[in-house]
């Protein structure tokens, strides 16, 4: 990837085009634990989710998945009542 450009655009060769590309946009990672913000990658060396290691240790701690599936069912029936 070229120097300055966004990590979400990546350059796709085109079937018959000769060696003409044209950007396209990959979808944003959602973070998991926080309901529909974007992955921040706000831990060095992580390059999303998949590999991150506050996701690793919430999905993987019994007490600590159920603890944060309870604070969204509460968050969902906040909502809903608003």
């Amino acid at each position: 990837m070229a120097h300055g450009t966004p990590a979400a655009m990546t350059s796709t060769p085109r079937a018959y085009g000769g060696g003409v590309s044209e950007k396209r946009r990959r979808p944003d990672a959602k973070c998991p634990l926080r309901p529909g913000d974007p992955c921040t990658l706000c831990q060095v060396n992580v390059t999303g989710p998949q590999d991150c290691g506050l996701v690793y240790l919430i999905m993987d701690d019994p007490e600590a998945r159920e603890a944060w599936a309870e604070n969204r069912r509460l968050q969902r029936e906040h909502q809903r009542a608003s």
